[in-house]
């Protein structure tokens, strides 16, 4: 996304910014989606709607918020099973299970490192588990929370991660840490920061990007920031209904969220500016950002989803490939085979690739996207 607030651009340079866009057939940015009951996982793109992949779970119907992208992995991506102790893992060009690994517990949440080389998993006993993604290998299993933890993220440099669970307490840990102390099931393990600020149940975490601050929300309608040094509440945001879901765009400038009444919310965090989404006809349960942050990417209990503009918050279009409750939405990057290229880049059918020239991919840190800025210009 570009490094400028949209809360800073006027209507007039956002249209015109909107115009200037080319016109396209596809976008590298995809979405990845599944819902409440359903054995499949759809990829698709959100200019043309076009389903690129599906993926056959098999048994295993994807649990809400079990669906994470990994990265420099053997695997693409993973997956765990509703209501069931199983991890499963995918590749792009397969639409069946590549890999399974038992897990001790039944997993609620699950987040990978920016590296690829851990996969973390919530559990609903509290427990937390690392694995190994490319060897299925069970690092570490300790419990965490008294209650089921709802919510997972990790730092950019695998050094910190963060858990939120029914018990409403938000909990700041040194992974190090966890590691090292995982054959000792009877230390005290103290986490680096307790946070209790949210009155009902954790619905979303953040971990900002230069990890100096946190951000949350809950089913008590509020959106807040933390300061993660000394967990201080820098910033807080309320709204008219109890909040399910949250985004944030790459340079944390707005937060997006997915309420109870049907209703997005824009805000600007830090400021007293909102503004609010109306479509949905039912409950909001999931919300992204694409990776490029040009569109807002919400599903509802109905199992409609929307695609709204993040410049003009105006509806684009509406898919409905999904009967059951939203329950993830992950944005992904379009894989070299989707564009007729092999791993080793090498032209197989001719395939226009776009160039994004000022936007920060998923895959990126601001200081990358520096770095790139500068040699694609030469």
């Amino acid at each position: 996304v570009s490094t400028q607030s949209t809360w800073d651009i006027s209507m007039e340079a956002i249209e015109e910014q909107l115009r200037s866009q080319p016109l396209t057939n596809f976008t590298e940015h995809l979405i990845m989606t599944s819902a409440a009951g359903e054995t499949t996982l759809h990829i698709w793109e959100p200019k043309t709607l076009a389903i690129l992949s599906t993926y056959q779970t098999d048994k295993y119907v994807p649990g809400k918020n079990c669906i994470c992208k990994l990265s420099e992995s053997q695997y693409t991506f993973c997956s765990a099973a509703d209501k069931k102790p199983c991890v499963l893992f995918w590749n792009w060009d397969k639409d069946e299970i590549a890999s399974r690994t038992a897990s001790l517990y039944v997993t609620t949440c699950m987040k990978s490192a920016r590296n690829g080389n851990l996969l973390l998993v919530g559990c609903d006993n509290g427990f937390i588990q690392i694995f190994e993604p490319n060897t299925g290998k069970l690092l570490c299993s300790r419990q965490l929370h008294l209650q089921s933890i709802t919510h997972i993220d990790v730092s950019l440099d695998a050094s910190t991660i963060v858990t939120a669970s029914l018990d409403c307490f938000i909990k700041v840990w040194i992974l190090s840490r966890l590691l090292n102390e995982a054959s000792s099931t009877h230390s005290n393990l103290v986490p680096a920061l307790q946070i209790y600020g949210h009155s009902l149940p954790i619905t979303g975490i953040h971990l900002g990007i230069y990890s100096t601050h946190l951000f949350s929300c809950s089913h008590d309608s509020t959106f807040k920031v933390w300061n993660l040094f000394d967990g201080h509440e820098v910033s807080s945001n309320s709204v008219t209904s109890p909040i399910n879901a949250m985004a944030l765009d790459n340079i944390e400038s707005s937060a997006y969220i997915g309420c109870e009444n049907g209703n997005v919310y824009c805000l600007a965090i830090g400021k007293d500016k909102q503004v609010t989404l109306s479509g949905h006809k039912k409950p909001v349960t999931a919300i992204a950002l694409t990776g490029d942050g040009k569109y807002i990417i919400s599903g509802a209990s109905d199992g409609e989803i929307y695609i709204w503009c993040s410049l003009a918050y105006k509806i684009l279009k509406s898919l409905h490939i999904h009967k059951g409750t939203i329950w993830n939405i992950v944005p992904i990057i379009r894989p070299l085979n989707l564009y007729g290229l092999n791993a080793n880049a090498e032209d197989i059918e001719h395939a226009d690739i776009p160039v994004s020239y000022t936007h920060l991919r998923a895959h990126e840190t601001l200081r990358y996207l520096v770095c790139r800025l500068l040699l694609e210009k030469k």
